[in-house]
Parts: structure tokens; C-alpha cells; sequence
């Protein structure tokens, strides 16, 4: 069960990828949106923090593992 949510998971980022990248050119990588998807589970209610924080703040902020070393970071 858990492959096939998987596999279906890889192919809905795909087709949004490619639809985003159609409509917007570029950003919107498969890469990106697993990137986006990892900072709004770790940060839910980030709207004054995301407004601070350039893209590559975020991919910094994404890499640490530990929560409370990666609150403790911002």
C-alpha cells in the first residue's frame, strides 16, 4: 500500500511540476515543490517568517533535522 500512495505521490508532484513550470517558466521543479511541501510541514504557520526569509533561507532552514535545533536557527 505504502509504494503505490508513493509512486502516486511522485506522479502528482510531476504533472503539477509541469503544469506550474508551463504556466509560471520556471521554479516549480519537482525538487522545488518537495522543497515547499518540506517547509509547510515544518513551519504551518509561517506567514511573517516566510515574508522575512529568502528561498535560499528556507532550503537552509529545511536541512536541519532536529526541531528544536531548527527553531532555535531562526
Amino acid at each position: 500500500m505504502g509504494d503505490k500512495r508513493a509512486s502516486y505521490g511522485k506522479a502528482v508532484l510531476e504533472k503539477l511540476s509541469q503544469k506550474l513550470t508551463d504556466e509560471f517558466v520556471k521554479g516549480f521543479s519537482k525538487r522545488n515543490l518537495e522543497r515547499m511541501i518540506k517547509f509547510y510541514i515544518y513551519f504551518p504557520i509561517a506567514t511573517t517568517l516566510s515574508s522575512q526569509l529568502s528561498w535560499s533561507h528556507h532550503l537552509e532552514l529545511i536541512k536541519i533535522e532536529e526541531d528544536n535545533k531548527r527553531f532555535i536557527s531562526i
